[in-house]
């Protein structure tokens, strides 16, 4: 049986087996790591039952729910995308989860997470709920979880409150503006800016659409 795939994952899929779909049901049940990038659709993802690694960088839409049936899953690694949500992540054995430069919002789930051991949720316009309780308590039970700084986590949600498609957050000791998903730019995990926390701030204040023309500045980099 044939299973239609988006042409990053058929790219990826090429790489980890040595050659493009159609697969075989054997060949499915071999992949234990993907790296995929700009992908639309995750449809076949599932079928890859041992998959151990699942790497995906500007992709949109990405559905943790999707993940479900992949119980070997150890490290879920998705940037510069349009995650959302993390529901689905629930009965996983993750030990790593990176949901870097995205749009969650809802942590959440991953208390349901038992061996999580690190966490990177920096970038995401996090809840109250979420930055101020659920990280603590994450952190609490062991977890090494990355974030951002309250500035820039403020400032993100203050982005998503104006309708921008922008989030920012701090890159050795810079920070950075950048838009998560294909909503707004087609490489999604290039050229992010470096911006002030003050002329954001501003713009917010008087002049919001400004910040498109704040993000333009990745033309010249």
């Amino acid at each position: 049986m044939t299973y239609p795939v988006d042409p990053a994952v058929a790219e990826a899929l090429e790489r980890a087996v040595g050659h493009g779909p159609p697969l075989t049901d054997a060949e499915w049940e071999q992949v234990t790591e993907l790296h995929i990038a700009h992908a639309r659709s995750l449809d076949g993802i599932a079928r890859c039952r041992s998959l151990e690694m699942l790497i995906l960088n500007g992709c949109d839409p990405v559905e943790t729910g999707m993940l479900a049936d992949l119980t070997g899953l150890a490290a879920l690694v998705v940037n510069n995308s349009g995650l959302a949500s993390l529901e689905g992540v629930e009965g996983l054995p993750l030990l790593q989860v990176d949901v870097s430069r995205n749009l969650v919002e809802d942590l959440s789930p991953l208390l349901k997470l038992s061996d999580v051991q690190n966490i990177n949720v920096d970038g995401n316009p996090l809840s109250v709920e979420s930055y101020e309780r659920v990280i603590p308590e994450l952190r609490r039970r062991g977890a090494r979880v990355t974030c951002s700084e309250r500035r820039e986590w403020q400032l993100t949600l203050r982005l998503q409150e104006a309708g921008l498609p922008f989030c920012c957050y701090r890159k050795a000791g810079k920070v950075r503006l950048n838009s998560p998903g294909l909503r707004h730019t087609e490489v999604p995990e290039f050229g992010h800016p470096v911006v002030t926390e003050n002329e954001l701030e501003r713009l917010l204040a008087e002049n919001p659409d400004g910040v498109y023309e704040l993000f333009a500045r990745r033309d010249h980099m």
